[in-house]
C-alpha cells in the first residue's frame, strides 16, 4: 500500500530464522525442559512456554478462566525461576548478531532506506 511502512523482507526473514534457531538451540531447549518440569510440579503439562500461551483452550472464552489464570501464574513463576526469558533472549540475540554480520550490505541498504523515509516524513511534517 502507498505510504505504508513495513519491515523489509530481509529483516522479517532474519527475525523468523533467528527466532526459530534460538528455539531449537540446545541452551533454549534445556531451559524449556526445566520450565516444563516446573510447570509439571504445579500440575500442568506443557512442553514449552509457546505451547502454554497457544493452548486452544484460551480461545473458548473472552474472559480468562480459573484454569487459564492458574496456567498464567505458574508460567510466570516458572519463567522467573528458570530464567527462561534471559536465556532465550541471549541465545536469540547471539543468532541475530551472526545473521546481521552475514548481511551487512543488505542491512546497510535497509538502514539507508529507512533514514531516507524518516527525512522525507520530517520534511512533510515541517511544511
Amino acid at each position: 500500500m502507498d505510504g505504508e511502512l513495513l519491515d523489509p523482507q530481509i529483516a522479517v526473514n532474519i527475525n523468523l530464522e533467528t527466532m526459530y534457531a534460538a528455539r531449537q538451540d540446545e541452551r533454549t531447549r534445556s531451559v524449556f525442559v526445566k520450565w516444563s518440569l516446573c510447570m509439571k510440579n504445579k500440575g500442568l503439562n506443557y512442553k514449552d512456554p509457546l505451547a502454554a500461551i497457544s493452548d486452544p483452550e484460551w480461545q473458548k472464552s473472552l474472559k480468562p478462566t480459573a484454569h487459564e489464570l492458574k496456567v498464567a501464574t505458574a508460567d510466570a513463576a516458572c519463567r522467573h525461576k528458570e530464567n527462561v526469558v534471559g536465556v532465550w533472549y541471549a541465545v536469540d540475540y547471539a543468532y541475530e548478531k551472526q545473521a546481521l554480520a552475514a548481511n551487512v550490505a543488505a542491512m546497510a541498504k535497509v538502514r539507508a532506506d529507512l533514514e531516507s523515509k524518516v527525512r522525507i516524513a520530517t520534511q512533510v511534517m515541517a511544511e
